[in-house]
């Protein structure tokens, strides 16, 4: 996965490029990014249902078949995921939720996903417009356990080697206001935890931001 992203950022460059080789009428090195409160349906026990996430669109083609609409794909979009468990819970090795016998000892879910934006911008004013897209994609579950023993803080990180990476699908829309926005966001399409048939499902709202 690491020398995946390592790519990814190498041909950031030579997409920068060809974009400004480009008229400026067809192809638009845009982006946006947005910071979402998060909340969870089918979590397990144990498991809180708020969370928090980011979204990262680093590179977006745009089309404008029309002066007030605009059709995208995002190349480079990367969204962020924590849920927490309850205090005194952990993670077993396979990702199942159990007790643990030390004080203040926290737990986090950690699911990096990769996707592919399609959308669409339909301009409603001057500075007003409104985005839809549809987001499929891969992401990587990890596990990460925080506990502290005899004054040592110990922090234990491992991926599950069943179900730690999967399909994702997101729906996410946006209102832009010049350079900011109101975004939402819907993963109907996600993991399954352990000793669970349901997926974690998330919806997200939050602030987003053009560049």
């Amino acid at each position: 996965m690491r020398k995946l992203f390592i790519l990814l950022f190498a041909a950031l460059p030579c997409f920068t490029a060809m974009a400004q080789e480009n008229d400026g009428k067809e192809w638009s090195p845009s982006g946006w990014s947005a910071v979402t409160y998060n909340y969870y349906l089918n979590v397990p026990d144990g498991m809180l249902s708020s969370g928090v996430g980011l979204d990262f669109c680093l590179f977006e083609y745009q089309i404008n078949p029309h002066s007030n609409t605009i059709f995208s794909v995002g190349l480079l979009d990367l969204i962020f995921d924590w849920r927490f468990l309850k205090t005194d819970l952990q993670f077993a090795d396979d990702g199942s939720v159990g007790p643990i016998q030390i004080k203040d000892a926290n737990a986090t879910l950690f699911d990096l996903g990769f996707s592919f934006p399609i959308g669409i911008t339909q301009r409603l004013g001057r500075n007003i417009s409104a985005s839809l897209f549809a987001a499929p994609g891969i992401a990587w579950v990890n596990y990460r356990n925080t506990y502290s023993t005899d004054l040592v803080k110990h922090s234990d990180i491992f991926t599950p080697r069943k179900g730690g990476t999967g399909f994702r699908l997101d729906v996410k829309a946006a209102v832009w206001f010049d350079f900011g926005g109101v975004f939402l966001r819907y993963q109907p399409i996600a993991f399954t935890p352990k000793g669970q048939e349901k997926k974690v499902q998330t919806i997200s709202a939050g602030l987003a931001f053009r560049f």
